[in-house]
């Protein structure tokens, strides 16, 4: 009866010791989250710079998709995301003509109130065909809507009609691991900024209309010439015309002011206006080498020549205002840096203790697809 009872429990135990999946966890840098998916889904590159994540089954070669699009708006973070489900569950209409601007055959099965990470979410099912010569692909869309400190997480599934059923069972299982961690999400935009890029709009590639989306509406948006005096002669003579398009910026996270403008569609120059920064500060806070422009700067060198050139101010007098350059691969830095703390008549202010005495007053980072 021992070995009958011995041999009964072995058998209940392995019938619930099923084999683990191997799982990768995506913890995005620029957005606060973080999701597991099985290593069978394969991560491939986003089709924009808001969508964070695209994964495929079958290793890249299954029909369905898992995508993950952050967008953030200033105006959102005086909403919850309960608020937000119930503003969108009183407009029915908007669901659909949504919709229907990414697809006219897009069709609403259903529609409500779920859950996201113990946070309130909106859901949509959906039904959409692609048409591709004479073949029709039926498929379902499943989309996962949640705002959170200003951000809005759109979790967006699809697979073909006949398999939705099966692998929508794996898609709940990867958002049951979606994790948002408890921070400002304008703080996240600020941290570790790249010289490529600025709040996930990326240099040469981003459009004007990806600004709408990450920062809202502009207080200005017109054709114009783009202000850069100190290094114009590094440029084309086209990046001296009126054909910019400009669109300036109030306060955003730590700055006061931001300025973009696009060439051909693309971004190609920030200005911004930090609240308060000190020159050893802008080095480490964008990862590159910054070299002072004094009074003697060269404004007819090239990039190179100023580098290789330069010699190191031993004095310990720096001007009232002077600059620093910084060179990457894609872009040029200029910190324009003033000094209010003047110590003799000259107009000039004397280093106390500081590799760089002033504060930076104006950034300026521009595409070196601009260069001569």
């Amino acid at each position: 009866m021992k070995i009958l009872f011995l041999i009964l429990l072995f058998c209940y135990s392995s019938l619930g010791q099923q084999p683990t999946q191997k799982r990768d966890v995506f913890q995005d840098e620029q957005f606060p989250y973080s999701i597991e998916y099985p290593s069978g889904w394969a991560k491939v590159e986003p089709f924009n710079p808001n969508q964070r994540l695209r994964l495929i089954n079958s290793g890249g070669r299954g029909t369905a998709q898992i995508t993950i699009t952050v967008s953030y708006r200033k105006q959102n973070e005086k909403y919850t995301s309960a608020e937000m489900v119930n503003m969108v569950s009183e407009r029915p209409e908007l669901i659909s003509a949504i919709l229907k601007q990414g697809s006219p055959n897009w069709k609403v099965i259903e529609n409500g109130k779920t859950f996201l990470d113990s946070r309130e979410a909106f859901f949509i099912k959906s039904e959409d065909s692609i048409k591709t010569l004479d073949l029709v692909q039926e498929r379902v869309v499943f989309q996962v809507l949640m705002l959170f400190e200003g951000n809005t997480y759109i979790l967006h599934f699809s697979d073909t009609k006949e398999s939705f059923d099966k692998s929508f069972q794996q898609f709940k299982a990867i958002a049951a691991s979606f994790h948002v961690l408890p921070t400002k999400a304008k703080a996240m935009l600020a941290k570790n900024p790249q010289l490529d890029r600025w709040h996930d709009l990326i240099f040469d590639v981003s459009p004007p209309s990806d600004a709408f989306t990450i920062l809202g509406t502009p207080s200005s948006d017109k054709l114009d010439v783009l202000p850069v005096n100190l290094i114009g002669k590094w440029l084309s003579p086209e990046a001296g015309g009126k054909q910019f398009r400009v669109m300036e910026y109030g306060k955003i996270a730590n700055f006061d002011r931001v300025t973009l403008a696009f060439l051909n569609n693309r971004l190609v120059f920030i200005e911004l206006a930090p609240k308060k920064l000190l020159p050893s500060e802008m080095s480490n806070i964008y990862n590159v080498k910054l070299t002072p422009a004094l009074d003697n700067f060269d404004r007819s060198s090239d990039p190179q020549t100023f580098v290789n050139g330069y010699q190191e101010n031993t004095s310990s007098i720096y001007p009232s205002s002077y600059s620093m350059i910084g060179i990457s691969d894609k872009t040029f830095l200029i910190g324009k840096i003033v000094n209010g703390d003047l110590s003799d008549n000259s107009g000039n202010s004397a280093n106390k203790g500081m590799m760089f005495p002033g504060e930076v007053k104006q950034i300026q980072i521009i595409s070196r697809s601009l260069q001569k």
